[in-house]
Protein backbone atom coordinates (compact mmCIF):
# COMPACT_ATOMS: atom_id res chain seq x y z
CA UNK A 1 0.00 0.00 0.00
CA UNK A 2 1.32 3.34 -1.40
CA UNK A 3 1.37 6.04 1.44
CA UNK A 4 1.15 9.60 0.00
CA UNK A 5 3.04 12.34 1.72
CA UNK A 6 -0.07 14.07 1.99
CA UNK A 7 -1.77 11.05 4.36
CA UNK A 8 1.69 10.54 6.15
CA UNK A 9 1.49 14.42 7.13
CA UNK A 10 -2.10 14.34 8.20
CA UNK A 11 -0.66 11.19 10.77
CA UNK A 12 1.95 12.61 12.46
CA UNK A 13 -0.01 15.76 13.16
CA UNK A 14 -2.75 13.64 14.34
CA UNK A 15 -0.42 11.25 16.91
CA UNK A 16 1.00 14.56 18.01
CA UNK A 17 -2.07 16.07 18.86
CA UNK A 18 -3.10 12.89 20.89
CA UNK A 19 0.15 13.36 22.56
CA UNK A 20 -0.50 16.94 23.75
CA UNK A 21 -3.57 15.60 24.69
CA UNK A 22 -2.39 12.54 27.02
CA UNK A 23 0.44 15.03 28.94
CA UNK A 24 -0.89 18.80 28.99
CA UNK A 25 0.84 19.18 31.98
CA UNK A 26 4.43 19.02 29.53
CA UNK A 27 2.71 20.59 27.10
CA UNK A 28 2.65 23.41 28.66
CA UNK A 29 5.97 23.32 30.52
CA UNK A 30 8.66 25.43 30.31
CA UNK A 31 12.55 24.79 30.76
CA UNK A 32 13.70 23.53 34.48
CA UNK A 33 14.93 26.85 35.44
CA UNK A 34 11.80 29.49 34.25
CA UNK A 35 9.59 26.55 35.62
CA UNK A 36 11.09 26.36 39.00
CA UNK A 37 11.02 30.78 39.06
CA UNK A 38 7.59 30.70 38.24
CA UNK A 39 5.97 28.23 40.17
CA UNK A 40 5.50 30.31 43.23
CA UNK A 41 3.06 32.64 40.76
CA UNK A 42 0.58 31.34 38.45
CA UNK A 43 -0.24 34.33 37.05
CA UNK A 44 2.90 35.77 36.11
CA UNK A 45 3.66 31.93 34.91
CA UNK A 46 0.51 32.62 32.70
CA UNK A 47 1.68 35.53 31.51
CA UNK A 48 4.75 33.87 30.61
CA UNK A 49 3.62 31.01 28.97
CA UNK A 50 1.44 33.77 27.14
CA UNK A 51 4.28 35.79 26.30
CA UNK A 52 6.17 32.56 24.45
CA UNK A 53 2.98 31.53 22.04
CA UNK A 54 3.45 35.43 21.61
CA UNK A 55 6.84 35.20 20.20
CA UNK A 56 6.07 31.60 18.64
CA UNK A 57 3.39 33.07 16.49
CA UNK A 58 5.20 36.32 15.71
CA UNK A 59 7.25 34.85 12.90
CA UNK A 60 4.32 33.27 11.28
CA UNK A 61 2.46 36.81 11.28
CA UNK A 62 5.17 38.58 9.86
CA UNK A 63 6.21 35.87 7.09
CA UNK A 64 2.01 35.68 6.13
CA UNK A 65 1.96 39.59 5.74
CA UNK A 66 4.75 39.45 3.20
CA UNK A 67 3.38 36.76 1.21
CA UNK A 68 -0.26 38.47 1.33
CA UNK A 69 0.66 41.48 0.42
CA UNK A 70 2.86 39.94 -2.80
CA UNK A 71 -0.05 38.06 -4.02
CA UNK A 72 -2.26 41.36 -3.40
CA UNK A 73 0.09 43.18 -5.49
CA UNK A 74 0.99 40.64 -8.34
CA UNK A 75 -3.13 39.84 -8.54
CA UNK A 76 -4.13 43.19 -8.75
CA UNK A 77 -1.24 43.81 -11.26
CA UNK A 78 -2.94 41.13 -13.45
CA UNK A 79 -5.92 42.46 -13.49
CA UNK A 80 -5.35 46.15 -14.15
CA UNK A 81 -3.17 45.55 -17.24
CA UNK A 82 -3.91 42.19 -19.43
CA UNK A 83 -0.99 40.43 -20.39
CA UNK A 84 -0.63 40.70 -24.93
CA UNK A 85 -2.99 43.43 -25.57
CA UNK A 86 -1.87 47.09 -26.20
CA UNK A 87 -3.66 49.92 -25.06
CA UNK A 88 -3.73 51.31 -28.61
CA UNK A 89 -6.46 51.41 -30.80
CA UNK A 90 -6.28 48.01 -33.24
CA UNK A 91 -4.94 48.57 -37.05
CA UNK A 92 -7.43 47.64 -39.42
CA UNK A 93 -6.37 45.51 -41.70
CA UNK A 94 -7.77 42.58 -43.97
CA UNK A 95 -10.27 42.98 -46.89
CA UNK A 96 -13.07 44.98 -44.67
CA UNK A 97 -10.77 48.10 -44.06
CA UNK A 98 -9.43 48.09 -48.08
CA UNK A 99 -12.92 48.10 -49.26
CA UNK A 100 -13.88 51.05 -46.83
CA UNK A 101 -16.34 49.25 -45.00
CA UNK A 102 -16.74 50.70 -41.05
CA UNK A 103 -14.13 53.89 -42.05
CA UNK A 104 -17.20 56.54 -43.14
CA UNK A 105 -16.32 58.58 -40.00
CA UNK A 106 -12.41 58.62 -40.57
CA UNK A 107 -10.83 60.99 -42.65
Amino acid sequence: MSVTRSRLVVVVAGAAGLLLLAAPDAALAQCAMCRTALEQNTEVAAGFNNAILFLLAMPYAVFASGTGYVLFTRRRRLTREPRGRSRAAPKRTGRIARAGFGTEGQA
